[in-house]
């Protein structure tokens, strides 16, 4: 669940930056939806040879599924984050071809620590981190 968040994070950061689309400084990604992208995308690569069928008319081979799904799921639904999905969908295909086998316990332990420095870094940038913890009013 973090790991499609951080590129959700990261391509609204682009989108922000990069694009000067300033409307995405509004945008927040919250549920669980990203999982079940990431999900489908999963079982779609180990059953790449089977169909599926979308609306109830449309054959799709199950390797394009999850895009299918992610198409019919932006227009039923306009306000559902289609880069949340489609983060999802990515780290899906990082799962499936094991870009992640070779991380172990010690790996993810540093992950996750220079995680936690990013977060602490950017608070201090933003100048939100509080000095006394009692007190959020305080900042430094």
């Amino acid at each position: 669940m973090v790991l499609p968040l951080a590129i959700v994070t990261c391509i609204n950061h682009l989108l922000i930056h990069v694009g000067k689309r300033e409307e995405y400084m509004h945008v927040t990604a919250v549920g669980y939806s990203c999982v079940v992208f990431g999900w489908m995308t999963i079982i779609a690569q180990q059953q790449p040879d089977q169909q599926i069928q979308l609306i109830g008319f449309l054959h799709v081979p199950m390797s394009l599924a999850p895009f299918g799904s992610l198409i019919i799921t932006s227009l039923i639904v306009p306000q559902a984050s289609f880069i949340g999905h489609l983060s999802g969908i990515i780290v899906g295909y990082t799962i499936s071809w094991e870009w992640f086998a070779m991380i172990d316990g010690r790996a993810t332990f540093v992950l996750y620590a220079l995680g936690a420095l990013g977060v602490v870094y950017n608070l201090k940038q933003t100048n939100r981190l509080p000095r006394n913890y009692l007190s959020p009013t305080t900042t430094i």
